[in-house]
């Protein structure tokens, strides 16, 4: 059985967007969670060979996150999370359920994100 153990804050994304574009976050509302991992990892990857026939790779930056919510969220995906100095994009939302089949919590997948 899921228990959330902290606090974070949402930031829903609204419809409305500014003259430049840029999509408008709500007021942050605080919601209870508990966090299961926040990675920041340097990942080797490969690039296309080049006119020389070289073989090169490049480092990639992969910082995702995985939270459990509870049932009665209101998290969507494209909406904002915020806690322990990071801002977590919410990519994914997906139910799990119980040994009983009903709906537990909520696992929530999402990139954190420096430039929100």
């Amino acid at each position: 059985m899921f228990r959330p153990n902290i606090k974070l804050s949402l930031h829903a994304r609204r419809a409305k967007r500014d003259i430049f574009g840029a999509e408008f976050f709500s007021k942050p509302v605080p919601i209870q969670a508990g966090i299961v991992r926040l990675a920041s990892l340097m990942e080797m990857s490969s690039v296309r060979a080049d006119s020389t026939a070289s073989r090169g790779a490049a480092e990639d930056m992969i910082a995702e996150a995985k939270i459990l919510l509870p049932t009665s969220t209101r998290a969507k995906v494209g909406d904002v999370l915020e806690g322990y100095g990071v801002k977590i994009e919410v990519t994914g939302l997906h139910p799990r359920i119980n040994t009983r089949g009903q709906l537990d919590h909520y696992e929530l997948r999402g990139k954190i994100r420096e430039d929100l």
